[in-house]
């Protein structure tokens, strides 16, 4: 591609996929997070810290 595009246009096409992929990832990752966290548990966690701090 860099023999018919110059050779900052494919950078920047290579960089912007690269970025696509890690948000990609990251949101992946964060939803694997929620989906193995307890709801109970947290809220009362927070609220504990809530209560300790107020």
């Amino acid at each position: 591609m860099a023999m018919r595009h110059q050779k900052s246009i494919v950078l920047s096409g290579a960089l912007t996929a690269c970025d696509d992929v890690f948000y990609a990832l990251f949101g992946l990752r964060l939803l694997y997070i929620a989906w193995r966290s307890d709801s109970k548990a947290s809220q009362k966690k927070e609220m504990e810290e809530v209560c300790f701090n107020f």
